[in-house]
């Protein structure tokens, strides 16, 4: 039998010898005879280089391939060659990048990356899969100005903003809460994405509905040419994506679907009596996407997309000990259903019309010994949105647009504690039931006009014109100007100053306790709430291909929601207020060469005023700092470093007292101990029969640091403690990725 293996296995890699085409590659500047060394070429997921001489020989299976090329200082070129049973000889010509040149620039060439990030798909990737757990936001939590609330959420804070303060976007699709389980984890899929775009300050009025920061996800279109597609596994999850062309040059569908595994095989294991059988549901979430392209002609291109998020758990945790009861079920069903047509109308006018539908429905159930919490809501939203470019001029750029939004609030729910106090005499157990069924409007216009004054100096302005209503409420209307100066100082320096004023829709709802035990709730007729934001950076090139950048930013809010209620009620106003300020520092090594990366640092001061006065958020943290190195060996072999150290957040002590009670001390006066967190992986190529692929793993918290996370009071112990962020060791991890 062993045998017989080992000739199956020789005859296997025989045939695909002899089938394999050669294929020579050549890279060259445009136009030009000279030769492009070690350029980066990627075919189908595989990663080569060129040598001394700007070539490249492999042997390829017969078929169809994309082939993208990078280098330092040049344009990338991505073209499609058919693979047949015969030489192939390909010449790949790179056009030269010039970076920052005041004497060429125009308002369409390559945006300056001072308050403004984009991480392209690659990146995105190998950032995602170089983590414990595969989420998209990663990537931005290595961004400067970004923290988090650890490794197991996905939920990050910009700039000393809130987390509630920020809009995601997929495909310009806004989404209120793009999170499985409240934050655990992202529903962006790393495989259906091309780039994102992260705007941590001074955003163009094309964006709104933010106080501090934009996430703008744009998704693959695809390729209307041949098949292909992948699986990746992980230790969480396996997470598939295809590729398939449905007419030939025209349109293409490209689907993903998603989902934990671990939960499957648990499921699997109780039905062959390997695991004692429980009616317990762990925490798993699916999703499946799907996005049709189609080009009607050379001037427009139709999309139609479906996505479906869904997560769920259902479990109870019993203290032998103390005959305490924890159990919580939760369901979440987000799904998204959009059509979006992009239309070059003619050489100066671009447009673009979508319209989305989307609804979230779901509940929440916790019950515990002394507390039970009961919600269920049904939110559908829809949205329509026109933007138009209009291009008079190389130096002129004119974009305006619309947009309107509908969002329904309908949620009923039920809580039960232990509560003594005026609303029911005597009565040791409150039953409270909730209900909330409103609808929100919003829309509004913008205009940004930007405009080459001289051949060094760019001026961006503009404004946007918010209209917003509840209810039977009267419209509330808001303009937000916006402003942006881009001053070329010389071909490798830039400075940027910007201003801008920026509203948000508050999250709360006033809730009045009624004679019946019951709560009424409304949403409150209040302003949105308001940032005023100003920076100024700088950004030079030390050479072609590393770039250094600083920046110092300043936030005044004003309007923000505080509730002036005591609980259980709540009745919140405009009288918050607060600030943020710091400066970030980047230095990066873009990518083209057989190293990349960046080192950031953020120097940040935060505070915030409420119903009891100035204070200082838990999330005002001081000092942070991130590492990302990535070194390709060679061919598809490559290391991957990252590492957060950042001060740690603020919490609020508990003093005892005599008798052995505790109070509060002073708002989030203390601090925890700094966090760092290291992780290391190594990337492999393997062959698995006829389809390649690569095999990962390595290291997450690789230092083996317990990162203190919170600080909560223990009821069993009667006694105040840390909680720690996962793992709290040296974490092994390792993952896999075919192609097909």
């Amino acid at each position: 039998m062993k045998r017989l293996i080992v000739v199956l296995c020789f005859l296997i890699g025989l045939f695909n010898q002899l089938t394999a085409a050669e294929v020579n590659i050549a890279v060259k500047i445009k136009n030009t005879p000279v030769a492009i060394p070690e350029a980066n070429i990627d075919i189908q997921e595989k990663s080569y280089e060129t040598d001394k001489n700007g070539q490249l020989k492999v042997e390829l299976a017969p078929g169809q391939y994309t082939i993208n090329v990078q280098a330092v200082g040049y344009e990338d070129n991505t073209i499609s060659i058919d693979v047949k049973n015969d030489v192939l000889d390909i010449v790949i010509e790179l056009e030269v990048k010039i970076v920052v040149k005041a004497t060429t620039q125009t308002v369409t060439s390559e945006k300056v990356s001072i308050g403004y990030q984009r991480v392209d798909g690659k990146s995105i990737k190998r950032l995602t899969e170089a983590t414990l757990i595969p989420d998209v936001m990663n990537s931005l939590k290595l961004l400067p100005g970004v923290s988090s609330d650890g490794t197991t959420s996905s939920t990050i804070y910009i700039r000393g903003g809130d987390r509630d303060e920020i809009i995601a976007l997929i495909d310009n699709i806004p989404i209120r809460t793009p999170y499985y389980f409240g934050g655990a984890n992202s529903v962006f899929n790393p495989k259906t994405i091309e780039a994102v775009e992260f705007y941590p300050g001074g955003y163009g009025a094309e964006f709104g509905q933010a106080l501090s920061g934009i996430v703008d996800v744009e998704s693959l279109d695809g390729n209307n040419d041949y098949f292909y597609g992948s699986l990746d596994g992980s230790l969480l999850e396996l997470n598939s994506f295809f590729n398939i062309p449905v007419v030939s040059e025209k349109s293409n569908l490209t689907v993903a679907f998603r989902r934990t595994h671990y939960d499957v095989a648990l499921e699997i294991a109780e039905i062959l009596g390997l695991w004692e059988e429980s009616s317990s549901t762990l925490p798993s979430y699916y999703s499946l996407e799907t996005k049709y392209v189609h080009k009607l002609n050379g001037n427009h291109s139709l999309e139609l997309s479906y996505r479906d998020f869904i997560s769920k758990m259902d479990f109870t945790f019993e203290d032998e000990e103390t005959d305490e009861t924890f159990s919580f079920n939760i369901f979440n069903d987000l799904n998204i259903l959009s059509t979006q047509l992009e239309s070059q109308l003619s050489k100066k006018f671009f447009n673009r019309f979508l319209i989305a539908r989307s609804a979230s429905d779901g509940k929440y159930v916790i019950d515990t010994t002394n507390f039970g919490f009961t919600n269920n809501y049904n939110q559908p939203q829809t949205f329509i949105r026109n933007d138009t470019t209009w291009t008079p001029i190389d130096k002129h750029q004119i974009d305006f647009g619309g947009f309107m939004y509908n969002y329904i609030e309908d949620s009923t729910g039920q809580y039960t504690f232990v509560y003594t106090d005026d609303w029911i005499e005597d009565a040791e157990e409150v039953t409270v039931n909730i209900s909330l069924d409103s609808l929100i409007r919003l829309g509004g216009v913008y205009l940004k006009d930007t405009y080459q004054v001289t051949p060094r100096f760019t001026i961006e302005y503009g404004g946007r014109l918010s209209l917003f209503k509840v209810e039977s409420y009267s419209i509330r209307s808001y303009l937000q100007p916006r402003l942006t100066l881009l001053y070329n100082i010389n071909d490798k320096t830039t400075f940027k100053t910007y201003f801008g004023t920026y509203r948000q829709i508050g999250q709360e709802a006033n809730s009045k306790m009624q004679a019946d035990g019951s709560l009424q709730t409304l949403l409150p007729d209040l302003n949105m709430q308001q940032s005023i934001q100003y920076g100024a950076g700088l950004e030079h090139y030390l050479r072609k291909d590393i770039l250094f950048k600083t920046e110092y930013y300043r936030k005044d809010y004003t309007d923000l929601f505080i509730n002036e209620a005591v609980e259980p009620e709540t009745i919140f106003t405009n009288s918050g207020k607060g600030y943020s300020r710091g400066i970030e520092v980047m230095l990066q090594q873009l990518e083209g060469g057989k190293q990349h990366g960046w080192l950031t640092y953020t120097l940040s001061d935060t505070k915030k005023y409420n119903e009891d006065g100035w204070y200082r958020p838990e999330y005002d943290l001081r000092h942070m700092g991130t590492i990302f190195y990535e070194r390709k060996l060679n061919k598809n072999r490559s290391l991957i470093v990252s590492s957060q150290v950042r001060t740690g957040k603020r919490y609020t002590p508990l003093v005892q007292a005599a008798d052995g009670t505790y109070s509060e001390g002073a708002l989030f006066s203390k601090r925890l101990n700094s966090y760092i967190m290291v992780d290391i992986w190594y990337q492999h190529p393997i062959d698995v029969v006829t389809l390649s692929g690569v095999f990962r793993f390595g290291f997450t918290n690789a230092l083996n640091r317990k990162n203190e996370l919170s600080y909560q009071f223990n009821s069993q112990t009667n006694e105040p403690e840390i909680a720690y962020d996962f793992p709290q060791f040296r974490f092994f991890i390792v993952g896999f990725e075919l192609f097909f």
